[in-house]
């Protein structure tokens, strides 16, 4: 699997689509912006630790379509 390079194909959330969700109404843009970042980070560990681990064909799913 090839290694996902920073924001590569990662969507963003706006703050506004955050806000939409339960609990997080009262964010501010900031706030919205930093939560964003750490998604975005977590998905490139998570795809790291997911792409180095797989043996092969056993996670297809989390492929990139191409």
């Amino acid at each position: 699997m090839s290694q996902l390079s920073e924001n590569d194909g990662i969507k963003s959330f706006t703050p506004d689509e955050l806000r939409a969700y339960k609990g997080l109404e009262h964010l501010s843009d900031e706030e919205a912006f930093e939560i964003d970042e750490t998604l975005t980070a977590l998905v490139l560990i998570t795809h790291k630790i997911v792409a180095s681990y797989e043996q092969s064909k056993s996670v297809p799913k989390f492929r990139k379509k191409e």
